[in-house]
């Protein structure tokens, strides 16, 4: 997710600094709901000067110098978390933030069967975070494309054809009230299916979902 950087006031005396956090992210923004972050790793990226202090929040605490990366342990976040680094140089006080999010896999990719079951599914590519318009190649070895998207998630608006621009959502059977069993438990999916077999000889069709 986004970085969010702000800066604090400088010090008295009429000092005035250039020091800036020019980055701060986490290794793990995108995760899936139902399951649990015990380790984080934190990358963080100063200009304008050298901190004297560093620390993040949400009970981590002070970072020790000169450390530009920090990996916590011990965590257990099961839901979206924002966690805020506060850096000084001893004259100003920067402040940045990254966060963590869970949500609902999508599945995209291709599959042999024209129902497939939940193991064909779970073997397609998983794609976590907000659903949002996205492009894929995919490649077909008499297969038909697959894509399964919750049902409290983003709907699928539109299936494009990258080559020709055109619609082809009217070439997908929609089966509705799909149960998956993914790691927060049974959930409902809306599971696209194209309806013929294709194969693309080794190159990829390539198409936008978009959301």
């Amino acid at each position: 997710m986004p970085t969010t950087i702000s800066m604090g006031g400088s010090g008295g005396g009429g000092s005035i600094s250039i020091f800036r956090i020019e980055n701060f992210t986490n290794s793990s923004p995108f995760n899936e709901i139902g399951t649990t972050l015990s380790e984080l790793s934190f990358d963080f990226l100063y200009s304008g000067g050298t901190p004297t202090a560093q620390s993040i929040n949400q009970g981590i605490g002070d970072i020790p110098l000169p450390n530009t990366t920090y990996t916590a342990t011990g965590l257990n976040i099961t839901s979206d978390t924002t966690f805020r680094l506060i850096a000084t140089d001893g004259i100003a006080i920067r402040n940045a933030n990254t966060s963590v999010s869970f949500t609902y896999p999508l599945f995209f990719g291709a599959v042999n069967s024209e129902i497939p079951i939940a193991s064909e599914i779970f073997a397609l590519n998983k794609k976590l975070g907000i659903n949002e318009t996205f492009e894929a190649g995919i490649v077909l070895d008499d297969q038909r494309v697959c894509i399964a998207v919750h049902k409290d998630t983003n709907p699928l608006i539109d299936v494009r054809q990258l080559v020709f621009d055109a619609s082809v959502i009217n070439n997908f059977t929609v089966y509705d009230n799909v149960m998956l069993n993914i790691a927060s438990g049974f959930q409902m999916y809306k599971v696209y299916i194209w309806s013929w077999v294709q194969a693309t000889m080794g190159n990829p069709l390539y198409l936008k979902f978009v959301f």
